[in-house]
C-alpha cells in the first residue's frame, strides 16, 4: 500500500457545485433490486471493456445500456429517473411535491428507486478536471510514500494512482415506506479512481428524511462543512484503498465562509419526432445543391481552396479555426537561447486529422525546426496545414512550396536545427523535405466525400458557403451519414428506419448540455446493421451529457458489454423468467 500526502483546497464561497448522477438502484414489481453504475468502476473507451489492470483513468461520459426481459421494468425506470431529476431542479420542493411524485412512481409500478448524485470536493494531483459543466476546479496535492519505507519517497515515475474526495447525496422512493414522500441522506466518499467501487470508503448518514424544504439553502442542497470532512478524513487515514492511503491533508480555512449550495444534473428523455427528421431533410435539401457545387470546384480547382485557406491565415484565423495556441507548436529551450523549437508531438488535430503524414512527401511535423519568433512559426504551421488539407481534400500536391533553412546549432541532443520558413521552389533550392526525407512516400488514400470532410475539418463549413445557424444541422447529418450518405438524399421521402435513425440524432443533439439523456428502445425500425452503429452515432454529438438507453436488442449491445447491466428479474440475475 502507498501513503499519499494531501492538500485539499476546498472551493470558495457561495459557490454552485454540480452533482452528477453517480449510482441507481432500481426495481419494480416484486423483482429484486439491480445497481446501475453510471460513473465508477466503468470503461474508459466506447467499444473496449474494462482492461483487466484498469488505468487510473475513467470516462464518466460514456453511455450506459440497460437490458432486461419484459415486464422488468425499463422504461418506468426511465421515467422515474427523469422524474426525479425534475423535481432536483427545483428550486424549493415542498412536501405535497414529495409525496405526489411518491404517488406517480408507485403508479407506474416501480418498488424501489434510488439515484445517489456525487459532487468531487478534490482529488490527487493538479489540473483537475472535474466532472460535468459549470463546476469549479478543487486541487488535492500527492505525495506518495512506500508503505514498508515510511520516509523514504517512491520515485516520480511510480507515483501511480489518484485519490478523489466526493460528497454523495441519495434520493430514495421505496413502497415500504410509511410516510409515503421521498427521502434523502448525505455523506462522504474517498476512493481511488479507475478501481472498483466497493473498496472505497463511504460514511453516509445512518437514517434518512423527508425530501422537502422550505427555502432554497436546506441541507440537501449544501456541501458537507470543513469540520465534517476533517474528521473523516482524519477517521480514514492509512486506511488502505486499493493501494492508497491518506497520510496527512490540509484544509484552505477560508475555502469554507458560508454554505456552498449544489446543482443536480438534469435529465431529458427522448421523444421521437418522425415529422421532425422531414423538415431536417428538407433542410439539407435547400443546403446541398450550394455545398455540392462548391465541393466539386474545389476538386475541379485545388487552387481555389488554397486561395481560401490563404487568405484565412490573415490576423491568424486559420491558427483559431485550428484550435491551436502557440503552445501547442513551439516552446522556448534553454539550450538554444534566442530561438523557438518545434515540439516532437504534434497537437491532436494535426496528427489525427491534418498531418496524413503517411500520404506527405513535402511536409512533416517531425523536423528539428526552429524560429526567431513565434509569428514565423505559426504562419510555418499555418501554411503546412493548408497544403495538407488541399491534399487531403483533393489529392494534390503543392510542390512549387518547399520547406528550406539555415542550419544554426549543433547540440548533444539537437542532431541538427535548422531555422525553416516556406519558400517558392527556385533552381538551385535543396529543400529539406527533398534532402532529408523523414517519412517514406505511399500513394494517397481514396479522396474523402463532403460528410467525412465535414466530420474531420468542421470549420470548411463555412468555406463551403454555410453559415454558423447552420452549424447543428451540419453536425447532425454528418452522424446521419454513418447510415444514408447525405450526398444521396434527393428527395423527403424517408423510410422508417432512416426516420427512426434521424429523429434519434437530432433529440439528442438538441438535449441540454451536461444532462442524462434517457433513450428507450432506439432500435425500432432499425436494420441490425443500424442497431449495431446507433449507439456510436448518438454518443459522438455529445458535450457533458451521458446516454442511458434502455433496450431489448442483442445488437446494440453486441460492440458495448462492459457498458450494459441487465435489470434483474429473479435473485439469479438471469436476463429471462
Amino acid at each position: 500500500m502507498q501513503y499519499v500526502s494531501k492538500q485539499i483546497m476546498a472551493q470558495g464561497s457561495e459557490l454552485s457545485h454540480y452533482a452528477a448522477i453517480d449510482t441507481i438502484e432500481f426495481a419494480s414489481g416484486d423483482n429484486p433490486i439491480t445497481t446501475i453504475r453510471l460513473r465508477v468502476g466503468r470503461g474508459v473507451t466506447l467499444k473496449n471493456p474494462i482492461h483487466s489492470n484498469p488505468l487510473d483513468e475513467e470516462n464518466n461520459e460514456l453511455p450506459v445500456i440497460v437490458g432486461g426481459a419484459n415486464a422488468s421494468g425499463k422504461t418506468s425506470l426511465l421515467k422515474g429517473i427523469n422524474e426525479i431529476c425534475k423535481l432536483m431542479q427545483h428550486d424549493v420542493i415542498t412536501k405535497e411535491q414529495s409525496k405526489q411524485l411518491w404517488a406517480d412512481l408507485r403508479a407506474i409500478g416501480i418498488r424501489h428507486l434510488q439515484i445517489q448524485f456525487a459532487v468531487l470536493i478534490g482529488k490527487t494531483g493538479l489540473g483537475l478536471t472535474m466532472y460535468g459543466p459549470s463546476t469549479n476546479p478543487t486541487n488535492i496535492n500527492i505525495n506518495t510514500r512506500n508503505a514498508n519505507h515510511e520516509n523514504e519517497a517512491l520515485p516520480k515515475q511510480s507515483i501511480d494512482g489518484k485519490l478523489v474526495l466526493e460528497n454523495l447525496f441519495q434520493v430514495k422512493m421505496a413502497v415500504d415506506y410509511s410516510q409515503e414522500c421521498l427521502q434523502w441522506r448525505d455523506g462522504l466518499r474517498l476512493r481511488r479512481v479507475g478501481k472498483d467501487a466497493d473498496e472505497a470508503v463511504v460514511d453516509l448518514y445512518h437514517t434518512y428524511g423527508d425530501l422537502f424544504d422550505t427555502n432554497a439553502r436546506s441541507n440537501f442542497r449544501a456541501l458537507k462543512s470543513k469540520r465534517t470532512i476533517e474528521r473523516f478524513l482524519d477517521s480514514n487515514k492509512q486506511v488502505d484503498i486499493s493501494g492508497l492511503s491518506v497520510h496527512d491533508y490540509q484544509i484552505l480555512s477560508d475555502s469554507f465562509k458560508s454554505k456552498q449550495i449544489i446543482d443536480f444534473q438534469s435529465s431529458y428523455m427522448i421523444s421521437i419526432d418522425r415529422e421532425n427528421s422531414i423538415r431536417q431533410i428538407e433542410k439539407l435539401k435547400n443546403l446541398l445543391p450550394e455545398i455540392t457545387d462548391s465541393f466539386q470546384q474545389w476538386l475541379e480547382s485545388p487552387d481555389d481552396l488554397r486561395s481560401l485557406l490563404i487568405d484565412r491565415m490573415k490576423n491568424n484565423r486559420l491558427f483559431t479555426d485550428l484550435g491551436l495556441t502557440t503552445s501547442d507548436i513551439v516552446y522556448s529551450d534553454r539550450e538554444v537561447p534566442g530561438y523557438y523549437t518545434l515540439h516532437h508531438s504534434a497537437p491532436d488535430i494535426i496528427e489525427m486529422i491534418m498531418l496524413k503524414a503517411e500520404n506527405s512527401a513535402f511536409y512533416t511535423w517531425y523536423g528539428e525546426h526552429a524560429w526567431k519568433n513565434k509569428q514565423d512559426a505559426i504562419d510555418f504551421i499555418m501554411e503546412g496545414c493548408i497544403h495538407d488539407i488541399v491534399h487531403y481534400v483533393t489529392g494534390q500536391r503543392n510542390t512549387e512550396r518547399v520547406i528550406i533553412g539555415d542550419r544554426i546549432s549543433n547540440h548533444s541532443y539537437h542532431s541538427e536545427l535548422t531555422e525553416v520558413k516556406w519558400s517558392d521552389r527556385k533552381d538551385g533550392d535543396e529543400p529539406i523535405w527533398q534532402s532529408r526525407p523523414l517519412i517514406p512516400y505511399t500513394e494517397p488514400n481514396p479522396l474523402p466525400s463532403i460528410s467525412q470532410v465535414l466530420r474531420d475539418i468542421p470549420f470548411l463549413a463555412s468555406l463551403l458557403g454555410m453559415k454558423k445557424s447552420d452549424s447543428k444541422s451540419v453536425d447532425i447529418l454528418v452522424r446521419f451519414n454513418a447510415f444514408t450518405r447525405i450526398e444521396n438524399i434527393r428527395q423527403s421521402y424517408l423510410s422508417s428506419g432512416q426516420k427512426q435513425i434521424l429523429a434519434l440524432i437530432t433529440a439528442v443533439r438538441n438535449a441540454p448540455e451536461g444532462s442524462l439523456i434517457l433513450i428507450d428502445e432506439p432500435e425500432i425500425s432499425l436494420h441490425v446493421d443500424w442497431q449495431e452503429r446507433v449507439v456510436e452515432q448518438l454518443y459522438t454529438p455529445l458535450i457533458g451529457s451521458r446516454l442511458l438507453i434502455a433496450t431489448h436488442s442483442p445488437d446494440i449491445v453486441i460492440n458495448h458489454r462492459h457498458l450494459c447491466i441487465t435489470l434483474r428479474v429473479n435473485d439469479g440475475g438471469e436476463f429471462h423468467r
